[in-house]
C-alpha cells in the first residue's frame, strides 16, 4: 500500500504486467480531476484503474479512454438486486468510451471471504448475456492456492481472470504479503490456466 506519491515506483513495465490503480471509497464517484491526477502519479507504466465499490459519474469517463477499466460487482445483499447492478453497469458502460473493459465478480470485497463457484457462475452468465464479450470477467473471493480449484470450472468456462490478495497476507490491518503463499497461488493458477490437450491440438 504506497503512498500516492510513491504509486509509480511499483509499477513494472515488465509487459506481462497490467498495472492498475485501486480506487475504493465510501464517499461519492471520483470526478475527472481526481482521476486525470491518479494517472498523474501513476506514471508511465500505469495502464488504468479499478474501480471498487464506486463508479465514476459518465462525465468522468472520458479521462480513461484508451486504458483498461475494472468494474467491482459484489453479488451480495448490499448489492442489491442483480437489476439494478446491470443497469449500473450497462449506464457506465455506455459512457466509457474506448477502453478495455472488465468486469470483476467479488462477494468478498477484499475481506477474504470465498466466492461460490455457483454464483459466480450465474453472474458471469447474466453479465455475458447482457454484455457479451465487450467486457472480460474476473473471479474473486477467499481465492488461495486450496482454494482455486474450487473455481476452477468457472475459470475455464468463461475464459476468466482471477484475483486473489486477502488470503496471501499475514496479519491484521492488510497484513504483509507472504510470498510462500504467493508462490503456491501462482502455481496453482498456472495449472488450472494452462491450455487442455484438447485446446492444444
Amino acid at each position: 500500500y504506497p503512498r500516492v506519491e510513491e504509486i509509480a515506483d511499483i509499477f513494472s513495465p515488465d509487459p506481462r504486467c497490467l498495472n492498475l490503480i485501486h480506487y475504493s471509497t465510501s464517499d461519492g464517484p471520483p470526478d475527472a480531476a481526481t482521476v486525470c491526477a491518479l494517472q498523474r502519479f501513476g506514471g508511465e507504466h500505469c495502464h488504468g484503474f479499478q474501480f471498487n465499490g464506486v463508479y465514476p459519474e459518465p462525465s468522468t469517463l472520458a479521462a480513461l479512454a484508451g486504458g483498461h477499466v475494472v468494474l467491482q460487482v459484489r453479488p451480495d445483499g448490499r448489492e442489491g438486486r442483480a437489476a439494478s447492478v446491470l443497469d449500473r453497469l450497462r449506464t457506465t458502460l455506455d459512457a466509457i468510451g474506448d477502453c478495455e473493459v472488465h468486469v470483476l465478480i467479488d462477494a468478498s470485497g477484499g475481506r477474504g471471504m470465498p466466492i461460490d463457484s455457483d454464483i459466480a457462475d450465474a453472474w458471469a452468465m447474466t453479465i455475458r448475456g447482457h454484455f457479451g464479450n465487450d467486457v472480460g470477467l474476473g473471479f474473486a473471493g477467499g481465492l488461495d492456492a486450496d482454494g482455486l480449484p474450487r473455481i476452477a470450472h468457472e475459470v475455464r468456462t468463461w475464459g476468466a481472470s482471477i484475483d486473489a490478495e486477502g488470503r496471501l497476507r499475514d496479519g491484521d490491518e492488510g497484513g504483509t504479503l507472504n510470498l510462500d503463499k504467493a508462490r503456491a497461488y501462482l502455481r496453482a493458477a498456472g495449472e488450472i490456466m494452462a491450455p487442455t490437450a484438447q485446446e492444444r491440438a
